[in-house]
């Protein structure tokens, strides 16, 4: 998921508490500062089940002057509940939390713990419990970039990786638990001449069933991307290996402000989707697939609407998730346009789901959807950019992953969240849920609800 930037000025749900290791939890519209919940279960907890019931919850972050937010919505068998939420504000009003949230059980005691980028303090963990996130926190202090999280090692602990804020070394906190010791660095093993974006992304891209890292690079010159490589360090039993560079046709093209990783055909190894930079021989509003292969990537195969069957797609695709939404053993790949015009309201946004097969992704059953698409509640309107934010998930346990979309744009800026239900042949209209800031108690707070969900 893009990772966004709010400059509004509405105030945040923030209480100064003056240090780093406090943060304010509201519940149900109450103000709750409980002691460290003590670990009672035996088995981990799923990413995103912050309450240890077993079922998926979805964060949307909030990065706004005055420290910002994170709201967590609860799952249950019914699925998400706007009545059993969570407000997460910034510890001691210093620094500004939720530009990025990921989501692991690093202490591994059965409750799922949110991990927060924030800007201008340190990053953080926030520890999950039986009532959800509690005031229990660890802070990140070499984490200076994007966050990744995977099990490197494979002993079954997630660990936390990085970049440090000179994006000069690789930071990586190898089972980090409830109290994360010194991280492990190493050079990034290629920088260009101009300014460069790093974003680590996770996946078993060598096919030897451990996570690796691997590491996207741009350089950027006048606002346009000079140059782009990969990074690959393998999972090992020690850890990340070293860092093999991956360059030339293998990567050229590549945007690496939005990189996500799956297996796309099935073959076991996890396979590269990018957004195209828009200074690329190819039409904007384009992304990319990469096959991994046993010697690195295969040639891109570029997506957009004038040489893959993309109907309509004008505008770039801005945010990308990949998960199998049909549970064919193939992830799908659902495309954010949020900029993309719905009818003639520019900006409404769209959002494109491309399924996985052996060959990798096809437009063949291609679905395309927008607030004013039928089965749908609601009207698009000008700028409500519908698929700004994006997250495969299963929230009520079926076995049926669900995708919430986000529309931090409607209401001027308070933002929407939509659910849609999966099927064998994807995404169904059928029973789509959506809920605003008025049924999660922040109203007026200029939340732009669902603009940044789980990574």
């Amino acid at each position: 998921m893009r990772i966004r930037t709010l400059t509004t000025s509405a105030a945040a749900v923030t209480v100064a508490l003056g240090t780093v290791a406090a943060v304010v939890v509201t519940q149900g519209g109450t103000e709750s500062n409980a002691a460290p919940v003590a670990a009672t279960a035996k088995k981990a907890a799923a990413p995103g089940d912050f309450n240890g019931d077993g079922y998926a919850d979805v964060v949307s972050g909030t990065p706004q002057q005055g420290g910002g937010f994170v709201t967590v919505v609860y799952g249950g068998a019914k699925g998400l509940d706007p009545a059993r939420r969570q407000v997460v504000a910034n510890p001691g009003g210093t620094g500004v939390i939720g530009s990025q949230v990921l989501s692991a059980d690093f202490d591994r005691d059965g409750y799922a713990d949110l991990a927060a980028r924030r800007t201008g303090a340190p990053s953080v963990i926030v520890y999950g419990g039986p009532k959800g996130l509690t005031s229990r926190t660890a802070a990140l202090p070499a984490v200076g970039g994007w966050i990744a999280v995977g099990d490197f090692d494979g002993n079954g602990a997630p660990d936390l990786s990085s970049t440090d804020a000179e994006k000069k070394n690789v930071v990586t906190y190898m089972n980090p638990g409830a109290k994360p010791g010194a991280p492990v660095l190493s050079k990034v093993a290629q920088l260009g001449d101009y300014s460069i974006s790093l974003r680590p992304v996770v996946g078993d891209f060598n096919g030897d069933r451990r996570t690796d890292l691997l590491l996207a690079a741009s350089n950027w010159l006048d606002g346009i991307v000079s140059n782009s490589w990969l990074e690959l360090r393998p999972g090992t039993a020690k850890g990340l290996g070293a860092a093999k560079v991956i360059s030339g046709d293998q990567t050229r093209g590549i945007d690496s402000a939005e990189v996500e990783a799956g297996d796309v055909n099935g073959d076991g190894r996890a396979d590269l989707v990018a957004k195209l930079d828009e200074d690329s021989a190819a039409p904007h509003g384009a992304f990319t697939v990469r096959l991994a292969t046993a010697t690195g990537f295969a040639k891109a195969r570029v997506f957009n609407g004038a040489t893959s069957g993309i109907p309509g797609s004008t505008s770039a695709f801005s945010t990308l998730e990949v998960g199998d939404v049909n549970k064919d053993g193939k992830a799908d790949i659902v495309a954010g346009a949020p900029g993309e015009k719905d009818g003639s309201k520019p900006q409404a946004g769209m959002v494109y789901v491309l399924f996985g097969t052996k060959s990798g992704p096809t437009t063949k059953g291609l679905q395309r959807f927008g607030q004013d698409s039928r089965g749908i509640p609601g009207t698009a309107e000008t700028g409500d950019r519908f698929g700004d934010g994006l997250q495969i998930t299963d929230t009520n346990r079926d076995g049926k992953p669900e995708l919430v979309v986000g529309v931090p744009g409607e209401d001027k800026g308070e933002g929407r969240l939509y659910v849609f239900a999966s099927t064998t042949k994807g995404l169904t209209t059928k029973g789509v849920k959506h809920f605003g800031t008025t049924h999660l108690g922040i109203a007026g707070k200029q939340a732009g609800l669902g603009g940044i969900l789980l990574d």
